[in-house]
């Protein structure tokens, strides 16, 4: 998770230009960057994707999924 420092913090919009995935915005009352929290482990995005396009794993699952597909692909070009 990112924490922000809000003392620190000046609104600039900096880091909401360069995530790509949309997930800073800029607080409107606060005038200051408010990060995705993963709505504090249970992410309603992922709940409410009508494609069921998203999935909340750790990083150990993230790699063990990334190492099966590798897999599946030196298997599949054995044969």
């Amino acid at each position: 998770m990112i924490m922000i420092d809000e003392e620190k913090c000046n609104g600039c919009c900096w880091c909401l230009e360069a995530c790509e995935f949309g997930a800073i915005l800029l607080h409107p009352e606060k005038k200051i960057v408010a990060v995705c929290d993963l709505c504090r482990g249970d992410p309603e995005c992922v709940e409410y994707c009508p494609k069921d396009a998203l999935e909340l794993m750790t990083s150990e699952e993230i790699g063990q999924k990334m190492r099966r597909k590798t897999v599946e692909k030196l298997v599949a070009g054995i044969t």
